[in-house]
């Protein structure tokens, strides 16, 4: 472990004080900070630490992770913790960031064993947005995601909502000699070379970690041989197990084609599942559309630009004559 150069009662930037020790890693260190200037806002400070490189290799580690903090800052998702500052201090760059009360996912299947099928399905649905949205903004591609969808980077907050930690500086790690490659709960053919698409994946990607929340069996220990989710846990409706089964299938042409449709089938899944457990409010969130404008609409735009383009030629022999 590089040692830090933060102290419990340092206070950065005139503003952020270092409040307790968080957690650490060979190359960072978290800690909470409070707000001098706004009464019980708290923050989590990470701080990367550079020492290990030479000062030229410090100095474009630096502003790699400034170009990220930046990137960062021109993102805007419920799901994402909100950045307040990232500065370099000595050899060291620290990373200020929202902090999101509550536990994360790994914390809560340990502890409680079994989670409520509504709200599993309430991860995938949030998750199946949040992932769209970031690969709208071109921020994440496959290869990152394998690194993020995992039980311990999200957090299911008290109102409900999902949090997604450590979704920036996807490669920050990799500037390091001893970068392992996780690949979280990758599908079959990103081993095998199988011909599939981003999308598939991705499909995958979350349905194994839902299959997780609901087995407790974790995917990405498998040989991709799972049981069907019914005889590890009793009582799920048969939406649920359907729409779970099919995104996880070894062969990518069996499963869904796109985030979209897996997110309608975990909808009507949750619909089900609302409905049995007694739950009358639908969340905002559930009302949001992945899959573009409908099918009529582009109809009705072609057939009104054939008219337009029709009359502007009537018109224009009119104008002829």
């Amino acid at each position: 472990m590089l040692p830090s150069v933060l102290q419990v009662g340092q206070v950065l930037n005139n503003r952020y004080c270092v409040h307790s020790y968080l957690a650490q890693t060979m190359y960072s260190t978290t800690y909470i900070a409070y707000d001098t200037h706004i009464q019980g806002k708290y923050w989590v400070l990470k701080e990367i630490n550079l020492s290990y490189f030479s000062d030229r290799e410090c100095a474009m580690a630096i502003q790699y992770l400034k170009n990220e903090g930046a990137r960062l800052n021109s993102l805007e998702h419920t799901c994402m913790p909100r950045m307040a500052e990232f500065f370099p201090m000595a050899r060291n760059f620290c990373i200020l960031r929202e902090y999101m009360p509550g536990k994360d996912l790994a914390y809560r299947l340990t502890t409680e064993r079994v989670l409520p099928e509504p709200e599993i399905l309430s991860v995938g649905i949030q998750l199946c947005d949040f992932i769209d949205y970031l690969q709208t903004k071109n921020f994440l591609q496959t290869v990152s995601i394998n690194n993020r969808i995992k039980l311990s980077n999200l957090v299911m907050r008290d109102d409900g909502k999902l949090s997604m930690l450590n979704v920036g500086f996807p490669t920050v790690d990799r500037l390091f000699n001893d970068y392992i490659e996780d690949h979280g709960y990758a599908p079959p053919e990103f081993f095998t070379g199988t011909p599939t698409t981003e999308s598939k994946m991705t499909v995958y990607m979350v349905g194994a970690l839902l299959y997780h929340l609901f087995s407790g069996l974790n995917p990405a220990t498998s040989t991709f041989r799972l049981p069907p989710l019914e005889n590890v846990r009793q009582g799920l409706s048969t939406p649920t197990k359907a729409t779970i089964e099919k995104a996880i299938r070894p062969d990518p042409r069996d499963r869904y084609a796109s985030l979209a449709d897996l997110r309608n089938g975990l909808i009507k899944s949750y619909q089900t599942a609302a409905k049995k457990a007694g739950i009358k409010n639908k969340p905002a969130y559930m009302d949001r559309d992945l899959s573009g404008p409908p099918s009529w609409l582009w109809l009705m735009t072609v057939i009104m630009l054939f008219v337009l383009g029709g009359s502007l030629f009537a018109a224009y022999q009119i104008f002829l004559r």
